[in-house]
């Protein structure tokens, strides 16, 4: 097995999503956490605000509420200023 080939399966395996949701509204997170699920990382940028924003507004604080009520550690991470 070549060395790109056991990257692209590292890859496969561990950093494409496992799921797909229009928005964060739509995630039943208390489900996830009862399978097993821990922690939430997400990106600001188009997630949970607009691009380029500055501050976080009503949903992107409601969606944080909701994630940590379920039981996850809540991650916020960006490759925005």
């Amino acid at each position: 097995m070549t060395i790109l080939r056991s990257m692209k399966q590292l890859i496969d395996r561990y950093f494409r999503p496992d799921a797909f949701y229009p928005g964060l509204d739509r995630v039943y997170f208390a489900g996830l956490y009862r399978r097993g699920f821990r922690l939430v990382m997400l990106d600001l940028d188009n997630t949970l605000s607009a691009h380029g924003s500055l501050e976080a507004d009503d949903y992107a604080k409601a969606c944080v509420e909701k994630i940590r009520s379920a039981g996850f550690v809540c991650w916020l991470v960006t490759n925005a200023r």
